[in-house]
């Protein structure tokens, strides 16, 4: 089929679209979508369809042919987004005027919408009622309603006490939600000085939106009720400056431990009874200063290999027995390790674990035998052995070659003559009961009347 160039089209090629005077609903559609600047100042009528489709237009849109226009032609007109000057929607004063009036009424009804829907809203939160409540949220968000003007009003220090006293998990991150949106300080304190004090340690459920609101908050976050926690949410809380307290996790995926290893302040998990070799690994790359895992009872081989990346301090106080391969593993841990849990200790992981690169906790040992005491001899920190309340001269002459500063024995209730001539020639400090330091006194005399 041939395709004709007419003369009147190629007439409007020549004078630009201000030359037709009328236009139909399909053309302005068409044109409603071109972008940038639409002349169409040879219009003297136009149609209330031909409207609605060009208020769709987003760049400067000429109509200063026009001039009149019908009630309904001039409502349509009024969705265009342009401002009613030369440089956005062009019209003549007359036509420009039932436009700003069609805005007018317009605004007018919305408003009454508006506060119709605020009253309704009003009455859900007055309920006291934790479904009411969550249903005049999710209103205020469907009618996306402004945050500031709408909150601030409806939700004084009175109300938000006492929708948290409901203690709804859903009322709770509901709350923190709004306040990390809220710009006003003043209503954030309220909330969130609540939530610290009282309600963040019943939550049991944390929404991604309400962590991202707390890791805004300073010092520590006890969030002690949580038996779960996303990705997301410990995404969100890693952000945050301060301590972490999730003592009421028991259990955390690969993904979680992850997120929580990016967190700088203290990390609490003291409540974890299991972890997997992954998530470990994961928490090993955790690079703050205090990680402990206290709840912890038995750590396989890749899990103490794992842990022990972390450089910072490391509780596993609630481990009751140690293998070789998880004591090797421990032994390449570059910070302090507390072991408290433990009450004995094979020479094969005594001897491990005096390779270790920080200072060791192990109060919980009350007999060591001296092989085990040779191989913690070897330690180069601290060595803490407070459970002890004997010690043979054989362990004694063991421990004596530890060098690594302090060495507490402050369990010894008594000490014999040979034992204590043993420890005299530890040449780090010792931590000992007045009566072990008095036996270890007198034979550090005898020692220098020898020499």
């Amino acid at each position: 089929m041939s395709k004709i160039l007419t003369l009147e089209i190629a007439q409007a090629i020549c004078h630009g679209s201000n030359y037709y005077t009328s236009i139909d609903e399909a053309a302005a559609q068409a044109l409603a979508q071109h972008g940038g600047e639409l002349d169409l100042s040879g219009l003297t009528s136009l149609s209330e369809a031909a409207a609605q489709a060009l208020a769709q237009h987003k760049g400067r849109l000429n109509l200063s042919g026009l001039t009149s226009l019908s009630e309904a032609t001039a409502q349509a007109l009024a969705q265009h987004e342009g401002d009613l000057c030369p440089h956005g929607l062009y019209l003549d004063w007359e036509v420009g005027e039932a436009v700003k009036r069609a805005r007018k009424r317009k605004r007018s009804l919305a408003n009454a919408d508006t506060k119709r829907e605020l009253l309704k809203i009003k009455k859900f939160i007055e309920a006291n009622n934790a479904d009411s409540f969550v249903f005049a949220v999710e209103l205020v968000r469907t009618l996306e309603l402004d945050n500031e003007t709408t909150w601030l009003p409806l939700l004084g220090e009175r109300k938000v006490v006492q929708l948290g006293k409901l203690g709804d998990d859903r009322v709770i991150n509901l709350l923190l939600e709004i306040a990390g949106q809220v710009k006003d300080g003043k209503w954030r304190k309220v909330v969130f000085d609540k939530i610290s004090r009282t309600w963040q340690f019943g939550l049991t459920s944390l929404s991604e939106a309400a962590a991202q609101a707390l890791a805004q908050q300073k010092g520590d976050l006890f969030l002690e009720g949580l038996t779960s926690l996303s990705e997301a949410a410990a995404q969100a809380l890693a952000q945050h400056k301060g301590g972490l307290h999730l003592n009421g996790l028991t259990s955390l995926s690969e993904a979680a431990a992850q997120a929580l290893a990016q967190h700088e302040g203290d990390l609490y998990l003291e409540g974890l009874t299991s972890l997997s070799d992954a998530a470990a690994q994961a928490l090993g790359k955790y690079e703050g200063c205090r990680l402990l895992l206290d709840g912890l009872t038995s750590l396989s081989e890749a899990a103490a290999q794992g842990l022990a990346q972390h450089k910072g301090r490391l509780w596993l106080t609630g481990l009751t027995s140690l293998s070789e391969a998880a004591a090797q593993g421990l032994a390449q841990h570059k910070g302090r390790l507390w072991l408290t849990g433990l009450t004995s200790l094979s020479e094969a992981a005594a001897q491990a674990l005096g390779k270790h690169k920080g200072a060791l906790d192990l109060p919980g040992l009350t007999s060591l035998s001296e092989a085990a005491a040779q191989g913690l001899g070897k330690l180069e920190e601290q060595l803490v052995l407070s459970g002890l309340t004997s010690l043979s001269e054989a362990a004694a002459q063991a421990l004596a070659q530890h060098k690594g500063g302090y060495l507490y024995l402050n369990g010894l209730t008594s000490l014999s003559d040979a034992a204590a001539q043993a420890l005299a020639r530890h040449e780090g400090g010792l931590g000992l009961r007045y009566e072990a330091e008095e036996a270890v006194e007198r034979a550090r005399k005898r020692l220098a009347k020898q020499k």
